[in-house]
Order: C-alpha cells, then structure tokens, then sequence
C-alpha cells in the first residue's frame, strides 16, 4: 500500500498543541495530537519537536509556524524520521505520518 492510499485511510485525531516560546523544545504529546502550531510575530531561533512514544498507526503530525522557525530539530524516541528538515519558512508548514509496521514517520 501507498504512503498516499495510507494518508487517505488515516484515523482522525483532534487534539492540538500551541507554543509560544522563541527557543527551547516541545513533545508531541500523545497519539491524541494531531498539529503543533508554533505561534511566533517573529522567527523562533531554534525549536526541537519531540514526536510521541504512543502514536497510532497512520498517526500525522503536522507543524505549522506563523514567524518560522530558524533551527529546526525533529526527534524521536521510536523508529526512524524520514526526510527530516531543519529549517521551516515564515508561514510554513510540514506533515509527518507514522507507519507501524515500518516503525517510520514519513515526510
């Protein structure tokens, strides 16, 4: 199967989590979270996002960054991050899914 047809087969999730920190970290918090918004009228020097120990499979966690965030860095205590970035754009945004049997987060 796809990672697009698994995308489409997702289960919803509708916690979110906000931050307003310039620098530091934050933990996605459960398999519950679905979106990270880093709110910031400025750019966020430098950010580590904690993905979740407990997630579900086809989980999707999505980053959104009003001002941006200059050092990104994305962590995981289980499997793999693939396609990992280190930067986000003043209004980006970047999804990841999660794939049990792989135990992968995919860009």
């Amino acid at each position: 199967m796809s990672v697009q047809n698994t995308l489409n087969k997702k289960q919803v999730v509708s916690d979110s989590q906000r931050s307003t920190s310039t620098s530091g970290s934050n933990t996605v918090n459960n398999s519950n979270t679905d979106i990270i918004y880093i709110h910031e009228a400025g750019a966020t020097v430098s950010l580590t996002v904690n993905f979740p120990i407990t997630h579900i499979n086809n989980q999707i966690v999505t980053i959104v960054s009003i001002g941006g965030i200059t050092t990104l860095t994305l962590a995981t205590g289980i499997g793999t991050i693939i396609g990992a970035i280190t930067t986000l754009a003043s209004g980006g945004s970047i999804r990841y899914m999660w794939l049990t049997s792989q135990s992968k987060w995919y860009k």
